[in-house]
């Protein structure tokens, strides 16, 4: 019994002091520092696969409590608390062998979940009203420099201004679903570097379909009437939630149906075998210009409701 429990106990302090260091990192080093704050609960996951939820948990408290030492208690608090729960639910997950969706899902709310815990119960602070402060603060700093320097008249900074309020109107109700999206992003980032470093490890972790066989389930379709419908409701009618609700849940559709899109070409491309060049600057208009992009959308809302790629017949077989 004792000699089970030495090489989890050795591997728990290991990953704790790697886990240590890149909070360090994400606090001094100013370009990969944003990395190593993002990807630190990996060994957390390491830990989790290889011997299970209660030694990562375990090693989110050492990690919290060694870090409160060297830095400071808050923030510890923030790397912990924000991510730390992340780290461990995919490890749980990994383990558990989840579906590679199911993964992802379940790491995302731990992800979101410790963001609003952090802000809500914590700093007492609500961190989508926070984030919109900071942008405000920043286009202020930008128009303070840009009269400073003379680079504007007055007529140009006041259109600016009002550009820059709108901006914000807009961000301000649209950032629960960009928070939504962030944890995604970063709970995808975990999952992959999660997986490198476990397959050079030797241990198998389920994947994802190859990207030309993505597809979303014709149910969305219902999923975008009923959004439709509240943003009828709350954008012309003046029912406020419904607006708020209706836009939030619209941004992640659109970024759902052009992903869909997004794979459609990419099965287009391996088809009629397209260079890498044609490829390389087809992505590049669509990642930068916005007909390309409200293209790629319908391409791949066209794609939900007909199937182009039969992958929906071929998975019924």
């Amino acid at each position: 019994m004792q000699q089970t429990r030495i090489r989890p106990m050795t591997e728990s302090g290991i990953l704790s002091a790697v886990a240590i260091v890149m909070i360090i990192m994400s606090v001094y080093l100013p370009v990969f520092g944003v990395v190593a704050g993002i990807i630190w609960p990996v060994p957390l996951t390491l830990l989790g696969v290889r011997h299970g939820y209660n030694w990562s948990l375990l090693a989110v408290v050492i990690t919290g409590l060694v870090t409160a030492m060297v830095l400071q208690p808050l923030t510890a608090l923030q790397a912990v608390l924000a991510f730390g729960g992340m780290g461990v639910v995919l490890g749980h997950a990994i383990r558990q062998k989840y579906h590679p969706l199911k993964t992802l899902l379940v790491t995302t709310a731990a992800s979101l979940t410790g963001v609003l815990a952090l802000g809500f119960l914590v700093m007492g602070i609500n961190p989508l009203a926070d984030q919109l402060d900071m942008m405000t603060e920043a286009f202020g700093e930008v128009q303070t420099i840009y009269r400073t320097t003379g680079l504007f008249n007055e007529e140009q900074l006041t259109s600016m201004a009002a550009m820059s309020a709108a901006t914000l109107e807009l961000l301000k109700l649209l950032l629960p679903g960009l928070l939504v999206l962030t944890s995604v992003v970063y709970a995808w980032v975990n999952l992959l570097a999660a997986r490198v470093l476990l397959r050079r490890l030797g241990t198998e972790v389920p994947t994802f379909p190859p990207f030309t066989e993505w597809h979303l389930p014709r149910s969305i379709l219902y999923a975008g009437a009923v959004v439709a419908v509240m943003f009828y409701w709350g954008h012309y009618r003046g029912v406020q939630p419904l607006d708020t609700i209706s836009a939030n849940l619209g941004i992640l559709l659109l970024v759902l149906f052009f992903l869909q899109g997004l794979s459609l070409f990419y099965y287009l491309a391996d088809k009629y075998n397209l260079s890498r060049l044609v490829k390389g600057i087809i992505l590049f208009l669509t990642f930068t210009n916005g007909f390309c992009m409200e293209l790629t959308f319908f391409a791949g809302l066209w794609d939900v409701v007909f199937d182009y790629r039969r992958l929906r017949s071929r998975s019924l077989k």
